[in-house]
């Protein structure tokens, strides 16, 4: 499988490798934490996967061993962004503390996150189990 990557950040290499985007957009973070400047340039580089892909995103978060508030924050107005374009937004491969966080503060009611990529794919085709067994 071949990785598109984008967004060469100069102090941590690539910020994400494109899987794939049609008819879904499935995006790797690359960087092993996502802090505000992280989370900044993450934000416009999901969003145009995201645009190219017709507002529906995965977003792998596999590789990340630590994220900010700011990196919740981006994930929230993403998810805004994918709705109001008629889209919607899972994330997958989110460290444990991060899935408790989601759940503690209810934003999984919200963003949904799946098990793994082909969870993703099948929530976000509409084809899949609830987020909530995930």
């Amino acid at each position: 499988m071949e990785f598109d990557l984008l967004s060469s950040d100069s102090h941590h290499g690539p910020l994400i490798e494109v899987r794939s985007v049609f008819p879904i957009a499935v995006v790797g973070v690359m960087c092993p934490a996502v802090r505000e400047r992280q989370a900044m340039l993450l934000s416009d580089e999901l969003s145009d996967a995201a645009r190219r892909a017709g507002w529906l995103l995965a977003v792998s978060f596999e590789r990340v061993e630590h994220l900010t508030s700011a990196c919740l924050n981006m994930l929230v107005d993403l998810h805004t962004r994918c709705r109001h374009n008629a889209g919607s937004l899972v994330v997958f491969g989110l460290p444990s503390e991060v899935r408790q966080i989601l759940r503690v503060t209810r934003l999984d009611a919200c963003i949904q996150v799946a098990s793994d990529a082909d969870h993703a794919r099948d929530l976000l085709m509409g084809t899949g189990p609830s987020a909530l067994a995930a």
